[in-house]
């Protein structure tokens, strides 16, 4: 994702912390193409962790449009991002930013414990009640979601372990 000069620097603007579901209706009609559904194996084992994401532009009136992650953003510019898990999760949002510094945008410090919990087949927007602002500094960044079964407890691990593949 990029802003003007192709920056991606995301910061939480004021609102809550839990996810909050949408209708697939509505998403549906908002133009993410087919209301979504999920596909379930018989052996519920063997059944991947999968995730339905879709950056969302927030506009002047506060209406979301979908935009594509090659979209470049300006200073000032808003964005949520709309989720659907096909299983029960914890959603885990990490943003390298344009100087190559890596950290968490979701859940944020202080959000709510379970606030990044996902339930399979439900639609949620995060952050909820509020956006990621761009700021002004230019460069390219890069968002990373983590879908897990379980609470992540070493969340510096899992950015550690990014970094280092992004080396190799």
């Amino acid at each position: 994702v990029k802003n003007a000069a192709k920056t991606k620097k995301t910061t939480p603007v004021s609102g809550g912390t839990t996810p909050q579901k949408q209708k697939a209706v509505l998403v549906a009609a908002k133009g993410y193409g087919a209301e979504p559904h999920i596909v379930r194996f018989k052996n519920v084992s063997q059944q991947p962790l999968g995730l339905r994401y879709a950056l969302l532009k927030v506009g002047e009136g506060g209406e979301l449009s979908e935009v594509s992650p090659e979209t470049t953003f300006h200073s000032g510019d808003k964005l949520k991002i709309s989720l659907m898990a096909n299983q029960s999760g914890y959603i885990y949002i990490i943003q390298q930013g344009s100087s190559g510094s890596w950290r968490p945008l979701f859940p944020a410090p202080g959000d709510l414990p379970e606030s990044n919990r996902l339930e399979a087949g439900r639609i949620y927007q995060v952050p909820s009640g509020k956006s990621f602002q761009f700021n002004q500094q230019t460069g390219e960044e890069r968002l990373f979601l983590l879908l897990s079964r379980q609470v992540v407890s070493d969340l510096d691990g899992v950015i550690f372990t990014l970094r280092q593949q992004e080396k190799g």
